[in-house]
């Protein structure tokens, strides 16, 4: 009877604080910094880029977004401020650090590093990849590597194709944004998004092998993609049962084939007719 009514009041406790706490919460969700209102980003998958943004590269030359692009290689898209104090950091070093680890076969993928912030310039894009090139090389597995800046006028298409928000918070002269890695395939459709400022080595690399469409990757590489699927909500690739089981029941198949095969051969050695030749002493 005691159990019971501490169970009773402690549930009658419980209702009282949230009935409490909510409207408490409530307010709180209604004072979320209205710069935090707009940086969310928006998937487009399998939506086309406009290739034709006219950019400058990291050594001043006029270029359009369609030069990274080719029948070849998918390519790894970087949207950050070159000034920023910490995040485009992070997640440009993750991007390394993830393509060094995954071990991807050389040049078979193009990499841009776009600044979103119109009055960032080529000068400070050379010097921001000269630091990278020092401390890292190229990125392992790229063919190509640019950063490039370039005026609102290609700088928020490109944007709103992607689905990548950020706003300007003036009082710390900063740029609100999520932190995102871009993977597109080799005629500018948006593949995949990944997120975060570390990126897991074998997700980066299958995905770029998956957004190639095939043009890379092993044998081994390729029954990975068919036995598993990218889990957005994971952020991962998780196995799909099924295909699994036909990988297995295919590879059972093919072991009772080969030892089906050696002992048919292996009976019709025994039953074929041995000639002796003559026998000695006989004309």
């Amino acid at each position: 009877m005691t159990l019971k009514r501490v169970t009773t009041g402690t549930v009658w406790t419980l209702a009282a604080i949230l009935l409490l706490v909510r409207p408490a919460c409530a307010q709180l969700n209604d004072k979320v910094p209205e710069e935090m209102q707009n940086i969310e980003i928006v998937e487009h998958l399998d939506e086309n880029i406009p290739l034709d943004l006219q950019f400058r590269d990291e050594n001043g030359n006029s270029v359009t977004l369609g030069e990274y692009f080719n029948e070849d290689r998918p390519v790894l898209l970087n949207l950050v401020y070159l000034n920023c104090p910490m995040l485009c950091t992070l997640v440009v070093n993750g991007t390394f650090d993830a393509l060094q680890e995954a071990q991807m076969p050389d040049e078979q993928f193009n990499m841009i590093t776009v600044s979103f912030v119109d009055g960032e310039t080529p000068d400070m894009a050379r010097a921001k990849m000269d630091n990278y090139i020092a401390r890292y090389g190229l990125p392992a597995g790229a063919a190509e590597w640019h950063i490039l800046t370039g005026a609102d006028e290609s700088i928020l298409p490109l944007c709103r194709a992607v689905g990548f928000g950020f706003e300007y918070v003036e009082e710390r002269n900063e740029y609100s944004h999520q932190a995102a890695l871009f993977v597109l395939t080799p005629d500018g459709r948006m593949a995949r998004y990944l997120y975060g400022v570390m990126f897991e080595p074998g997700t980066l690399k299958y995905s770029l092998i998956e957004a190639s469409e095939g043009r890379f990757g092993t044998t081994v590489d390729k029954v990975f993609l068919y036995c598993f699927h990218y889990d957005a909500a994971a952020g991962s690739y998780s196995a799909q049962a099924w295909n699994i089981a036909r990988v297995f029941l295919t590879l059972c198949a093919l072991v009772f084939l080969f030892f089906l095969s050696g002992y048919w051969l292996a009976e019709k050695i025994k039953r074929k007719p041995r000639n002796h030749g003559p026998v000695e002493g006989t004309s």
